[in-house]
């Protein structure tokens, strides 16, 4: 008995020894903090990959799967897949019109209330990745393995370890990014009345 006892503190030990507890501390200034964030948080506009996207406001619920490319100028061209992933319809978005193709036909009409400027300029700024940055840090605070922000916009910034956006409040609106081996998997967005999650393929 007492060496079926010793084995096991033994065991124990050997366990809780090689145990490494890394708790974030954080115990930077906050010009430091602020520079660590841009440096990990640079702002990507040339966006193009497969994606799922799900999109449900008062009106409509839509989930499809696509490819986008979009440049620094918010010009965007979607190819939305069917179910065997073949091509359903063509989205050009140039700033200021949406035109939907259908094997070159032009079927904007049809879709103008699913496939609309607001919508498209909706899931556009998500890809904009971190929608915003910093401007200040007034308030700051350590829960766990996370850094809690809040600057003089009114915004709050949930930080990783890593120095990561990993989520961004306001009194509007709330979006999550959800990383994966420090590349970006999946975004989510609610406010009052949209709800819009794109998950990376």
């Amino acid at each position: 008995m007492k060496k079926h006892f010793l084995f096991l503190f033994l065991s124990l030990f050997v366990v809780f020894s090689c145990t490494k507890i890394d708790n974030v501390k954080f115990g930077y200034s906050n010009d430091f903090i602020l520079k660590k964030v841009y440096e990990q948080n640079e702002q990507v506009c040339n966006i193009k990959g497969k994606f799922f996207i799900y999109y449900e406001d008062r009106f409509f619920k839509l989930k499809f799967k696509c490819a986008l490319m979009k440049d620094c100028n918010n010009n965007v061209k979607m190819f939305v897949f069917g179910l065997l992933n073949q091509v359903l319809a063509t989205v050009h978005y140039d700033g200021t019109k949406v035109v939907v193709l259908e094997k070159n036909k032009d079927i904007s009409k049809e879709y103008a209330g699913i496939l609309n400027k607001d919508k498209i300029e909706r899931i556009i700024t998500l890809f904009n990745v971190p929608i915003f940055l910093p401007k200040d840090i007034l308030k700051k605070e350590v829960q766990g393995d996370y850094l809690y922000v809040y600057d003089s916009n009114k915004i709050f910034y949930k930080i990783d370890r890593n120095f990561k956006i990993v989520e961004i409040k306001t009194d509007e609106f709330d979006i999550l990014y959800q990383f994966k081996n420090e590349l970006l998997k999946k975004i989510d967005y609610v406010d009052f009345s949209l709800k819009l999650f794109i998950t990376f393929l």
